[in-house]
């Protein structure tokens, strides 16, 4: 009789791991969308709630609730698909680089963003050493002084070299008048459809003053005297 008792306790320990294991794996396998299930709570709630269960893997379980507060459950969102404005190679160098005459073009192929899809870069290399860099929606463009005027030019004011205020926001220079120069600035973002406030600031860069401010330095932000004189 014990003995009977003994091997029916055993069976019935078996039975109980068997059904716990199926049971377990019958958890761990997800639907065909996913998820196993998405419960809507009773209409007594205060807020649009649903209980998510989800089981991904056998390693990853999800139970958790997703609330919309009251106040926002009446609104609706609309998807807008936000663009930048591409912009042709011959419509920009008509623009920047009128003068520029191309020494010699390369190609920078390979580019790839969700956005453009596949594209290439433009380098373009003028006789006079300009260099210009064009993208679908970026460019760059940069005069043969390029450096001597970040040398001349502080602009960050957190830094001591901050130098802007000791140039003219009022002096026009000799060869262009701030209205002239503002308005063919104005006329770069009008090609493009992007519309700039007629209030801005505009600082004189005075050939002289930039050569009193001229700080030339090294890689470690030495200032070197001799790259001074060579500018």
């Amino acid at each position: 009789m014990k003995k009977s008792i003994f091997i029916l306790s055993m069976f019935l320990c078996v039975f109980a791991v068997s059904a716990c294991s199926q049971s377990g794996q019958r958890e761990a396998v997800p639907s065909a969308s996913g998820t196993e299930g998405i419960h809507t709570p009773s209409q007594d709630s205060a807020m649009n709630t649903d209980s998510i269960v989800l089981s991904l893997d056998e390693n990853t379980q999800v139970n958790a609730e997703a609330s919309t507060p009251e106040s926002l459950q009446n609104m609706k969102m609309n998807l807008v698909k936000a663009h930048r404005p591409t912009m042709k190679e011959e419509d920009i160098q008509k623009l920047f680089a009128t003068e520029m005459h191309v020494d010699k073009k390369v190609m920078d192929k390979g580019y790839k963003s969700r956005e453009l899809g596949e594209y290439d870069i433009s380098l373009l290399y003028g006789k006079e050493g300009e260099f210009m860099e064009v993208s679908p929606t970026d460019i760059y463009f940069q005069i043969p002084d390029y450096e001597y005027y970040l040398n001349c030019l502080f602009t960050d004011p957190l830094f001591e070299s901050y130098n802007l205020p000791h140039f003219s926001l009022s002096k026009d220079l000799s060869f262009a008048s701030r209205e002239d120069v503002f308005q063919i600035l104005k006329g770069y973002f009008d090609a493009f459809g992007i519309n700039i406030s007629d209030d801005y600031e505009a600082y004189a860069l005075n050939h002289k003053k930039l050569q009193k401010e001229e700080q030339p330095t090294d890689s470690d932000g030495n200032i070197i005297e001799e790259y001074r004189n060579a500018s």
